[in-house]
């Protein structure tokens, strides 16, 4: 029986090692590649739910601002900054849709579409790695996208407090001037009554004609009247109807003369 030379023994060792060798490199590789394409499933499902969290936001903010358009489309709040930063809100809007078209497209060439669950991991991993650096880059420009609206928004708000403050204060300098308006016209009848009152009427005066001066009531009625034209009610009132009162005022004191009168010479 022949025996092995030493370097024989020393080649089958060596092949031997290296079979060893191999597989467990083989092993470790195929850990390695199971453990980094689970990281990159997990990573490829972050992003997609970023993606739908972003898509779901702008939805939001479209809808609310067509809502707003369609419950007041006559509704103006001035033609400042409300405008203005309405119109910046709009623009945004339609960046962040085309950011959000633009993500869902390279969504799509990461993951095959439709055919997620079908693309092997390799594949998915390799077009992940080659465009994860860029998809990364348009969340972030679309989230900073997302705190601009954010302070614009808050703009809007400032902006349009204001202006219903401005209104505000002009309603109620109108209510302050009508107010004093009718405490004017209250003191000005209490006097007139109050000077009514004063004067006693002569039991024997009594008349042989009909005169053309009206009774002490009738005074104080076109008194009353006169009172009424106040200069506010008249920087109010049209010149048509103001022309139409005291033209009716006139008919019926001069209705009112007539009655006196008549009563008068029936009494006679």
């Amino acid at each position: 029986m022949s025996q092995d030379s030493p370097l024989s023994i020393a080649a089958s060792l060596t092949g031997i090692l290296t079979f060893v060798f191999a597989v467990t490199a083989g092993f470790y590789a195929r850990a390695i590649s199971l453990r980094s394409a689970i990281d990159t499933q997990a990573e490829v499902s972050s992003l997609l739910e970023k993606i739908d969290f972003l898509e779901t936001e702008t939805d939001m903010l479209n809808n609310a601002y067509l809502a707003s358009q369609i419950r007041h489309p006559h509704r103006t709040y001035g033609t400042g900054d409300f405008k203005y930063f309405q119109g910046l809100y709009s623009q945004s809007l339609h960046r962040m849709r085309g950011m959000d078209r633009e993500l869902r497209r390279a969504a799509a060439h990461v993951t095959g579409g439709n055919s997620y669950d079908k693309m092997s991991r390799v594949k998915t991993a390799a077009n992940w790695m080659a465009s994860r650096n860029q998809m990364h880059k348009n969340i972030e420009e679309r989230k900073a996208e997302s705190s601009r609206i954010f302070q614009i928004q808050l703009a809007m708000l400032s902006a349009k407090i204001d202006e219903l403050s401005y209104h505000q204060n002009h309603h109620n300098a109108s209510c302050s001037v009508v107010l004093e308006e009718i405490g004017s016209l209250n003191s000005a009848v209490e006097k007139n009554l109050y000077n009514t009152s004063r004067v006693s009427p002569s039991p024997s005066a009594t008349p042989c004609c009909p005169d053309s001066t009206p009774p002490p009531e009738e005074a104080l009625a076109v008194r009353i009247s006169a009172e009424f034209k106040s200069p506010f009610t008249d920087r109010m009132m049209p010149p048509k109807e103001k022309e139409q009162r005291d033209v009716e005022s006139w008919k019926e004191w001069q209705q009112r003369t007539k009655l006196s009168s008549s009563g008068l010479g029936s009494d006679k």
